[in-house]
């Protein structure tokens, strides 16, 4: 499956609300840290965004999740009002379209 484009909406969306964050363990100084985003649902001007960050101990190679939250971001235009989302560019031809990037129905949210 391709990478999605790094933009999402213009202008850029503004995290209007945390949903849920939970800490798995602890990430010690020193580790590797990789954080994966993916649109979970859009709608109109909002999305859901689900992040999960993992660790590797860089001894041993073990790989863990350390961390999973869950955000909603809405495109708001110059006066702060929602904007709708604008169908995503990806050179590649490949659809990000919101919601159909997802395989779900408009507004709906994937589990985590």
């Amino acid at each position: 499956m391709p990478t999605p484009p790094t933009t999402t909406a213009v202008p850029a969306p503004t995290e209007a609300r945390m949903v849920e964050i939970v800490f798995h363990v602890p990430v010690p100084r020193g580790a590797l840290v990789e954080r994966v985003a993916r649109i979970a649902s859009a709608g109109r001007s909002a999305m859901q965004v689900d992040v999960e960050m993992h660790t590797e101990d860089l001894l041993t190679g073990a790989h863990r999740l350390a961390t999973r939250g869950g955000f909603t971001m809405i495109a708001l235009d110059p006066d702060g009002q929602p904007t709708p989302i604008r169908p995503l560019q990806d050179p590649t031809g490949h659809d990000w379209t919101p919601a159909h990037g997802t395989g779900l129905p408009r507004g709906q949210r994937a589990p985590m």
